[in-house]
C-alpha cells in the first residue's frame, strides 16, 4: 500500500480541502493499482476539483443566477474563512458545465418522448395519425396543399416554409376547433358586513377563476 502523490481535492460547502489517498504498488516509479481515489470517489482529472452538492447548491442556486461570479465568489469564500479558495472564474466554468449537463439531459429527454410517441427527430409524425377515438385523421392531398399555397399571396420564403411543413394539413371540413379561456371575476362574499358599505380604494379585492373550453366542427358545433 502506497500513497499517492496527487491529493484528493475537494470543494465543498464547508470549505476547499484536500485529503490523501492510496493505491496498491510495489516502492519505485511502478504505476499503482486500485487507487482509492478512483474506485471510492468520483474520479479527478489533472488539477480539477470534485464539487459537493451542498457547495452547488450554494455556487449557483443562491448564487451566481442573483449575482456576478466574483461577488458569489467572494461571499462563499468569506462565508468560509478561505479567503480567495474558489476563484470568479471556477464558477464561471462550473455553472457553463452545468448548462451543459441541463441541455444535453433536455434533448435527451425529448429524444425520448419523440420516440415514444413514434414521431422523428425532426418533427415528422406518423405515417398515420390515430386520434383518441380511434379514428383516422383526415388530411388534405398533396396536390391540393400545393395549389393552394401557390394561389395565396404570400412571401416566396413563406411558401417554401409551407410547402416544407413536415406536419400533413388537415382537412378544414373535418378540423376540430378547441378553445380554452380562463376567465377571473371578483368574488362576492357570502355576507355583507355593515362597516364594508364605505368602499376603500386600498382595499384588495378576492378572485375566482374559472375555465370555460369550447369544442365544435362544422358538423356540429
Amino acid at each position: 500500500m502506497r500513497v499517492h502523490s496527487t491529493p484528493y481535492q475537494v470543494d465543498g460547502e464547508v470549505g476547499r480541502f484536500t485529503f490523501t489517498t492510496h493505491g496498491i504498488g510495489t516502492a519505485g516509479t511502478e504505476p499503482l493499482h486500485h487507487l482509492t481515489g478512483r474506485e471510492f470517489f468520483p474520479p479527478l482529472q489533472g488539477r480539477q476539483w470534485y464539487q459537493t452538492r451542498g457547495f452547488k447548491e450554494l455556487a449557483l442556486v443562491h448564487g451566481v443566477v442573483e449575482d456576478s461570479y466574483r461577488k458569489t465568489s467572494e461571499l462563499i469564500n468569506r462565508v468560509r474563512h478561505q479567503p480567495e479558495a474558489t476563484p470568479a472564474r471556477r464558477l464561471c466554468d462550473t455553472s457553463e458545465q452545468e448548462g451543459q449537463k441541463i441541455l444535453s439531459y433536455l434533448e435527451d429527454r425529448a429524444a425520448q418522448v419523440l420516440a415514444a410517441h413514434e414521431v422523428s427527430a425532426e418533427g415528422t409524425p406518423p405515417e398515420v395519425l390515430v386520434g383518441l377515438s380511434g379514428s383516422r385523421a383526415d388530411t388534405l392531398a398533396e396536390a391540393k396543399v400545393q395549389a393552394a399555397i401557390a394561389q395565396g399571396d404570400l412571401a416566396p420564403e413563406l411558401k417554401r416554409e409551407m410547402a416544407a411543413n413536415p406536419v400533413p394539413y388537415e382537412t378544414p371540413a373535418h378540423q376540430v376547433y378547441v378553445a380554452v379561456d380562463l376567465v377571473g371575476v371578483n368574488q362576492q362574499k357570502e355576507h355583507r358586513s355593515p362597516a364594508s358599505t364605505t368602499h376603500s380604494p386600498t382595499a384588495k379585492k378576492a378572485h375566482t377563476y374559472t375555465t370555460i373550453a369550447q369544442v365544435r366542427n362544422d358538423d356540429c358545433s
